[in-house]
């Protein structure tokens, strides 16, 4: 499996699944140690939370929340890493290697993108 990187370095899955482990630990029989349909609910909410303020960038606001540090920018930013904290803390739920799922989801997106390119070439 390849690791996975980004422009600012390698991303380090273990590192996010054991700081969300280590704040469920702390934070024992609270919002994130919930049933397994409340954490798919908080994590829905949160996309929810995602996709507001993406609008809120494209109502006119674009250009002024592009630019890191203004109120648009730290809102969406804020909001992605609600996400990703409910999305880790769905993965330690249940045991699941958050870098092997991004990966096994890159491998079944570059299979999908070979086989379209196979289907084209045989036209």
């Amino acid at each position: 499996m390849d690791e996975v990187t980004w422009k600012g370095g390698l991303v380090d899955y273990y590192d996010i699944q054991s700081r969300v482990a280590e704040l469920r630990e702390q934070t024992k029989d609270t919002f994130l140690d919930p049933p397994l349909m409340h954490t798919v609910l908080f994590l829905v909410s949160e996309i929810g939370e995602v996709c507001n303020a993406v609008m809120r960038l494209q109502k006119g606001e674009y250009l002024r929340g592009r630019e890191a540090g203004s109120p648009l920018h730290q809102d969406l930013a804020m909001e992605i890493g609600d996400t990703l904290l409910m999305l880790a803390t769905l993965t330690t739920q249940h045991n699941i290697d958050l870098n092997e799922a991004l990966t096994l989801s890159i491998e079944k997106i570059r299979r999908r993108v070979t086989d379209a390119r196979i289907k084209i070439s045989e036209r």
